[in-house]
Parts: C-alpha cells; sequence; structure tokens
C-alpha cells in the first residue's frame, strides 16, 4: 500500500515537474497570450490583489500601475520572442 502510494506520488511530481517546466520554457508566449485574449480580466485581478495589499491606494492609481506594469511585462515578452525568432 505505502509502495503504490509512493509511485503515484511520484508519478504526479514528475507531471507537475513536466508542466512548470513547459510553463517556464514557453513563459513569453503565455503572457503574450494572456494579454492578448484576457486583458481585462487581468487588469481587473492584478487591481483587485494590489487593492488588497494596499487598501488606502485610489482605484486610479492601482489602474495606472497595472497597465503600466502589464504594458512593461508585453513589450518585454515580445521583444525576447522577436529576438528568439531572428536569423
Amino acid at each position: 500500500m505505502f509502495k503504490a502510494f509512493f509511485i503515484r506520488l511520484l508519478i504526479a511530481l514528475t507531471l507537475l515537474a513536466i508542466l512548470i517546466f513547459l510553463g517556464w520554457w514557453q513563459r513569453d508566449r503565455v503572457i503574450v497570450f494572456l494579454d492578448k485574449h484576457f486583458y481585462e480580466e487581468s487588469q481587473q485581478v492584478c487591481i483587485y490583489v494590489l487593492g488588497q495589499l494596499s487598501e488606502d491606494a485610489e482605484p486610479i492609481m492601482l489602474d495606472g500601475f497595472c497597465h503600466i506594469g502589464q504594458l512593461a511585462l508585453v513589450s518585454e515578452a515580445e521583444s525576447r520572442l522577436e529576438d528568439n525568432s531572428g536569423p
């Protein structure tokens, strides 16, 4: 019984490690995909999380900070993708 549990745990951890590695390896593509398809949702999540961390901040400040942060993150990811696809 312990051996079967250990084997299942090892398989689950291996698959999780592979998933994390693939996500990290393709992180720039994931960032660009999320920006293209889920910009508004990710903006709302960013504002909510920062609002919870800093309760005295104005919503317009949080919106601006999240917008600038997302623009910087996406532009860096796009430039890395262009650098990798170049000759």
